[in-house]
């Protein structure tokens, strides 16, 4: 599976390595490489449309209210990440 290709390998992974990776299943790969580097090779974020006015709006439309958490629902959550972290090898 790729989740056990990807936790065999011992460095950093490259985009190569996902091309590797699927064509040895026979599987088409759609990544578009001229996607790839567009930001990085001095692409612009896209500019948002949104004045000042509508910031405030956003900030005035915050919920103040405390949030409320039983502890049995930290033990569930932390049980959940630990299961999460042996599955994907970085917890043993």
């Amino acid at each position: 599976s790729l989740l056990e290709y990807v936790n065999s390998q011992k460095r950093p992974l490259t985009i190569d390595d996902m091309y590797e990776f699927f064509s040895k299943k026979n599987k088409r790969v759609s990544f578009n490489k001229s996607m790839i580097g567009k930001y990085e090779n001095g692409g612009q974020l896209p500019t948002l449309e949104a004045t000042p006015t509508d910031y405030v709006q956003q900030v005035m439309n915050i919920d103040n209210r405390p949030i409320v958490v039983d502890v049995r629902d930290i033990i569930r959550t932390t049980d959940n990440l630990n299961r999460v972290q042996v599955l994907s090898g970085t917890k043993k």
